[in-house]
């Protein structure tokens, strides 16, 4: 792995590409190789970049806050009427109820983000590196340059309770679970690039390693009454 300008010659690799080829090498084809797009965003995908765009506001360097998230949010979201999918009620299994409810994407993500502010205030012991932070590298095999990979962290941060270095990766989700994230392919991929280009940059220290990604799950509810 080696940090390199771009070459116009070798192919692009994303986290995206990589999922879109295991689920269906032909809809990649068209995607990524055709440039062929869905016309309209989904609905879960449009909110999440919402979410991600108000949290790049709060989040500033060092111990330093921005506007409040939720403002942000709403700045961005506009007029858009939007209904998101939201988690189920603590109530739904009791009367049987199997289906999710949807809120307006509004009141939805201004709640969420409220609440996550309330929850964990400035985050005090966290002293931000980087927002929105993006990287690439050359991907090498048998001495050969055949690709380069590209993406970007949610951010980077050193925590002052142990005075390490982690990444912090946002996710919204109707129902929080961390199973999966012991073979998460992004993470997987950015715990292997992170040292590396973390170490050439002089954020860490030659033997220094990141210590963990932070997954900060905001589940999608309104505040409960």
């Amino acid at each position: 792995m080696v940090l390199v300008s771009l070459d116009k010659n070798l192919p692009i690799v994303t986290t995206s590409s990589r999922s879109a080829f295991r689920r269906c090498p032909q809809r990649w084809w068209w995607a990524y190789v055709e440039g062929w797009r869905e016309r309209n965003v989904a609905d879960a995908l449009w909110f999440g970049i919402g979410i991600h765009e108000a949290l790049a506001e709060w989040y500033r360097l060092g111990r330093r806050r921005g506007p409040h998230p939720a403002n942000i949010f709403r700045q961005w979201h506009g007029d858009e009427v939007r209904e998101i999918r939201a988690n189920y009620s603590s109530h739904d299994g009791e009367y049987g109820i199997d289906e999710a409810k949807y809120e307006d994407s509004l009141d939805l993500g201004i709640s969420m983000l409220d609440g996550y502010v309330d929850e964990y205030e400035k985050d005090r012991n966290w002293s931000v590196i980087a927002i929105e932070r993006p990287f690439k590298v050359r991907v090498m095999y048998q001495g050969k340059a055949i690709a380069y990979f590209m993406s970007t962290w949610d951010g980077l941060y050193r925590d002052l309770k142990d005075d390490r270095v982690y990444l912090m990766e946002h996710k919204s989700a109707a129902q929080v679970q961390t199973t999966y994230l012991e073979l998460d392919d992004q993470g997987g991929i950015y715990w292997a690039f992170a040292g590396p280009i973390l170490r050439n940059e002089g954020v860490l220290e030659k033997d220094e390693d990141i210590a963990g990604i932070t997954y900060n799950f905001l589940r999608k509810s309104l505040a409960d009454p």
